[in-house]
């Protein structure tokens, strides 16, 4: 069966002529002249009776024509129906998050996304060190870091997060006010041992001046979650982003320091091989993080007032 053949035999048909067959299919008359004539050959009977002008069908030709049209229909909606199907985000979505984002949005996002996607699982892997995706077998890498260098990864930002000096109101109360970066030195400054610089703090201000500060941590961990344990115990001063302690600005169990100084911004990215470009899994999981943030950050921004 060829259905090609098939095709071009049914386009001929219902053009009427073989040059107008020809040129709609984008072949030449010969080639369409061609399959015609081997169409025939191979089922043993004249289809077409051609003159100079018009082609006349058979009886035969006729019967064939319908039977054909019908079997080519039947094969459009069976191709129609599976690339449906393969358009549809469904299976298993393996991602790879740092311990605390994962611990305090990933459980809302993800949420969201099955209701609207039930027919993808996600497996998800909490870890705060840098994963090799190909090698560790993950879909999707959720980074939170200042830029990304890996050329050989598609990495696509999905929000931005400030970075925040922070302490509990009863280590505050406890020492003289903090205007400036300078006033840090000698306070019991916490570090995050996987950050970029975790000994030296960058600061600047709204006119453009600079300041660090370099300290040696009075407490040094690889978890970010463990530190701010330790900050709202008023144990000390830490560095943290914004996301894992908004909650508690908010609420008035940790205190924003220095909010005259920019301490910098830690971006989110979706990072994942450009070979799974098309999986649709992981393409609908993208987009949505990307919405669900957007939609987050404009609810989050304060009301003008009429």
């Amino acid at each position: 069966m060829n259905l090609k053949a098939m095709a071009v035999y049914c386009k001929v048909v219902e053009r009427g002529v073989m040059a107008h067959a020809a040129a709609e299919l984008e072949m030449t008359p010969a080639a369409v002249t061609r399959i015609i004539a081997e169409l025939e050959h191979t089922l043993g009977v004249r289809l077409i009776n051609r003159t100079t002008r018009k082609l006349h069908l058979t009886d035969t030709g006729r019967h064939y024509y319908e039977a054909c049209r019908q079997l080519l229909e039947q094969a459009s909606e069976i191709h129609d129906r599976f690339a449906t199907l393969a358009s549809i985000p469904a299976g298993r979505l393996r991602i790879s998050a740092p311990m605390s984002f994962g611990q305090h949005y990933l459980p809302e996002v993800i949420a969201a996304f099955r209701r609207e996607y039930p027919a993808v699982d996600i497996t998800l892997h909490l870890d705060d060190r840098v994963v090799d995706l190909v090698e560790d077998g993950f879909d999707l890498a959720i980074r939170i870091r200042r830029d990304m260098k890996d050329s050989t990864l598609v990495a696509k930002v999905f929000a931005e997060f400030e970075l925040m000096i922070v302490c509990a109101p009863s280590y505050l109360e406890q020492h003289a006010p903090i205007s400036t970066p300078g006033d840090l030195k000698g306070l019991d400054c916490l570090s995050y041992s996987l950050a970029r610089s975790p000994r030296r703090w960058h600061f600047r201000n709204k006119d453009g001046r600079t300041a660090v500060h370099g300290f040696a941590p009075t407490l040094e961990a690889n978890s970010s979650v463990f530190l701010k344990r330790v900050v709202l115990s008023g144990q000390g001063i830490c560095s943290l982003p914004s996301f894992l302690v908004e909650h508690e600005i908010r609420s008035g169990q940790l205190v924003k320091l220095l909010p005259n100084w920019h301490h910098g911004t830690a971006t989110g990215w979706l990072v994942y091989p450009g070979r799974k470009l098309n999986a649709p899994a992981l393409t609908c999981f993208v987009d949505f993080m990307q919405r669900w943030y957007t939609a987050r950050q404009s609810s989050a921004r304060p009301k003008r007032k009429q």
